[in-house]
């Protein structure tokens, strides 16, 4: 048996008190008393195997001495404004993308007069860009009716003038539909959305 600390006569001392009490029950042919026995006796001298088992320090789990090799990003602190700016951004970029991304002659232009050379297609490519637009901005600002009302006019008005040929395409490069939007929109925008901040709060933006 483990554990020195623990002698035969002991030993055979409790396992005959152990017989005992299962002779009296009739269990005396099963081995229980010498087990039972040699583990009363260890734990008892707190040197055996049982005990030192229960004296074995716990292992911490290895979720408690997490290491953080990166540190926390910090989440960085806009103005109120910084949203709406932004996405009025997107919205100026893709105006300027159809109708004033080139310059040939002081004369710019975008996309949307160059659709207007194709027959046919080119002039319904005006109105399915000049409709993605105006789905943008409803993505982004609860628009009021009236105010998209004027930007599918300025779609269509761009249409029929790119019905025209050759006269029409050079009439879609003055007119800039997309850009009269955006310029509608920015307004609309600031006036209703944006909120208004002090000079010195302008100034560190």
């Amino acid at each position: 048996m483990q554990g020195g600390n623990v002698n035969q006569p002991q030993l055979h001392t409790v396992r005959n008190s152990c017989s005992n009490a299962y002779d009296q029950q009739g269990m005396s042919n099963t081995p229980t008393p010498d087990i039972l026995a040699e583990k009363l006796l260890t734990d008892k001298l707190n040197d055996g195997p049982v005990a030192q088992e229960k004296k074995l320090p716990l292992k911490k789990h290895h979720s408690q001495k997490r290491v953080k090799f990166f540190g926390t990003r910090k989440k960085k602190e806009h103005h109120p404004n910084y949203k709406h700016e932004k996405n009025l951004k997107k919205m100026q970029n893709f105006a300027n993308v159809l109708d004033s991304k080139f310059s040939i002659c002081g004369v710019r232009f975008g996309l949307d007069p160059l659709f207007g050379f194709v027959p046919v297609i080119g002039d319904f490519a005006g109105i399915v860009f000049g409709t993605m637009f105006v789905l943008m901005a409803c993505k982004y600002w609860d628009l009021p009716a009236m105010l998209l009302l004027k930007m599918c006019l300025n779609i269509m008005m761009d249409f029929v003038i790119g019905l025209v040929p050759v006269v029409g395409d050079l009439a879609d490069v003055a007119y800039k539909s997309n850009l009269r939007n955006y310029n509608m929109l920015e307004k609309h925008v600031q006036k209703h959305f944006m909120v208004p901040l002090p000079k010195e709060v302008e100034q560190m933006v």
